[in-house]
């Protein structure tokens, strides 16, 4: 016991390390002017005409649109608009806007169209990429902190914005969680509360900075570290099986890449590998000869996790066939019972997976509920579900994404994410500089899966065993569902499959190793190696750090159609 305590507290400590290289800014300027009405404006009065060429804005939460008039010493008055605004909601985003007509600027104002438009910094630079300073900045109505607004020193990244703003969907999680803090309703309502009210922790303790949003989720995803560990060893009762399952979840892209950012997917998939754990602690302990009631406590905790998972996303319930394969087996083949007893037991199960999963759900919505001072919970979650159900189906039935893929392209990675990418404009001489992050699978463990799948499958045809059952259920049952999705889909809707790929591939490590041909355990070795080199070549572009742009192109990019 103490060793395996040591161990993953080592590979805990380690993979937290490196999750927070490149995490984002940890403090950015937290001043805000907010447009709450059309008769809002912010004002910017230059001490002397200047030629500005870039307006760089940091925005906050804004739904809504605004121009910026600015007036020159050719008595011209110029209307600027941020046309992007129009496209996509810019919460928490840097945005920059070009003025190239080469006028001398005496002052601007920033006139609200609609609102809410907020802005928690400006920055100004002339042709020659020069920091300007020579302005003060007013508000009307009044206010005496708009100084704030502008620093004194030109802001870091504001054109690397994986260190300084949300990226992909980010935009969406933040800006609810921030909304659930200020107790409105969220800007996104086509998920369950629950994960962005854990997001939430961090802007509460860390405030709205990328940092504060990435930081939960990450912790969601270091924690999986250890309970990989932990359910590998409770599968295989075997110390070098579950290091070796707990170093690839450590060294599998999605799961580094997921974990750090501001989504659902990572509080989801823990939610999820707590379930089947619990689930597989009941399972063991039935077929070892433990009572019911012995064992009972584990159904518990199983579906405490289940609530805890739909909470999140709805698709933790795709766990329900496999928990319905299990009880059955559990309580009616593998057990000798009156049927009396076998219906007793099947009804308090079915009551234990609704009543607890149900509440969960339910509690989750409590802060959204109160922000719409609405008069019944009940009726209340019930047109939520509605209104989810209908976007999720019939809403998104049409929808068209450069990154969508089909369902059966995942495990073969033909579709990565591009999440984040910026290029330095100026050449190093090593080529030109990039940093980007990608979406997207180890090779050598998504690639690996589909023989190691195949092979399980072949092997508990001809010996069936519990623990085979288990892990074949657990990838079909989070995975198959997916083929009967009509809507758009992405590649990291996966992920949550992940940890039971992974323990299939140690199940076949585990036979390697259990060969005594001394081949097949260096072939075994070398295949662990290689995740690990992989994981090691494709760091850059997890991580977001700045790499050659010939680098990513000639050596990571192994496939047709691969961009990052």
């Amino acid at each position: 016991m103490k060793t395996n305590n040591i161990i993953v507290l080592a590979l805990t400590l380690f993979y937290a390390i490196i999750s927070f290289i490149n995490f984002g800014k940890f403090h950015l300027n937290n001043a805000s002017w907010i447009g709450l009405n059309t008769t809002d404006q912010l004002l910017v009065t230059f001490e002397s005409p200047t030629l500005v060429n870039k307006i760089n804005i940091d925005y906050g939460l804004t739904t809504g649109k605004y121009h910026i008039v600015y007036n020159s010493t050719d008595d011209q008055s110029t209307t600027l608009k941020d046309t992007g605004i129009d496209n996509f909601p810019p919460h928490y985003q840097w945005s920059n806007l070009n003025i190239d007509d080469g006028k001398l600027v005496t002052n601007m104002t920033f006139i609200i169209d609609s609102p809410q438009v907020e802005i928690r910094q400006l920055a100004f630079f002339d042709k020659n990429n020069n920091y300007l300073t020579n302005f003060r900045v007013e508000a009307a109505p009044s206010r005496t902190d708009m100084d704030s607004l502008v620093s004194d020193n030109p802001p870091t990244n504001i054109y690397n914005k994986w260190l300084s703003s949300t990226v992909f969907d980010e935009i969406y999680y933040v800006s609810s969680a921030k909304q659930y803090i200020d107790g409105v309703a969220p800007y996104v309502d086509v998920h369950p509360p629950l994960g962005m009210l854990i997001i939430a922790i961090g802007l509460i303790l860390l405030g709205i900075t990328p940092f504060a949003w990435r930081l939960i989720p990450n912790l969601f995803g270091i924690l999986l570290v250890p309970i990989m560990y932990i359910f590998a060893n409770k599968i295989f009762k075997d110390r070098r099986l579950a290091t070796i399952a707990t170093v690839l979840v450590m060294v599998e892209f999605m799961h580094y890449t997921i974990s750090r950012l501001a989504f659902l997917d990572s509080i989801l998939t823990l939610f999820i590998v707590l379930n089947y754990y619990f689930l597989y602690c009941y399972v063991s302990k039935r077929l070892s000869g433990g009572g019911f009631k012995q064992s009972i406590k584990y159904l518990y905790l199983s579906a405490l996790f289940l609530g805890f998972g739909i909470a999140t996303k709805l698709n933790a319930a795709f766990s329900a066939p496999a928990i319905f394969v299990w009880a059955f087996y559990c309580e009616v083949i593998a057990s000798k019972f009156t049927i009396k007893q076998i219906i007793t037991k099947t009804l308090y199960i079915l009551l234990i997976f609704t009543l607890i999963p149900l509440s969960v759900y339910i509690l989750s919505y409590i802060p959204y509920y109160h922000s719409m001072h609405a008069n019944n919970i009940f009726s209340f979650v019930i047109d939520r579900y509605q209104h989810m159900y209908d976007y999720q189906v019939n809403g998104l039935k049409n929808a068209t994404h450069p990154y969508a893929s089909k369902w059966w392209t995942w495990p073969l990675l033909i579709t990565p994410i591009s999440i984040s990418y910026w290029q330095e404009a100026i050449p190093s001489p090593t080529g030109l500089i990039s940093a980007s992050i990608v979406l997207m699978g180890n090779p050598a463990i998504y690639w690996a899966s589909i023989p190691a799948v195949l092979i399980l499958i072949y092997k508990w045809i001809a010996k069936p065993n519990h623990i085979i059952a288990f892990i074949l259920v657990a990838i079909f049952a989070q995975y198959l569902p997916y083929a009967f999705f009509t809507r758009i889909s992405f590649i990291y809707y996966f992920y949550p499959v992940t940890p039971f790929i992974i323990l299939a591939i140690v199940y076949i490590l585990k036979l390697a190793f259990e060969n005594t041909n001394k081949t097949y355990h260096y072939l075994a070795y070398a295949y662990i190696s290689l995740t690990i080199i992989l994981f090691i070549m494709y760091f850059p572009v997890l991580s977001g750090l700045d790499i050659a742009r010939n680098y990513t192109v000639k050596v990571l990019l192994l496939l047709n159609g691969w961009n990052f």
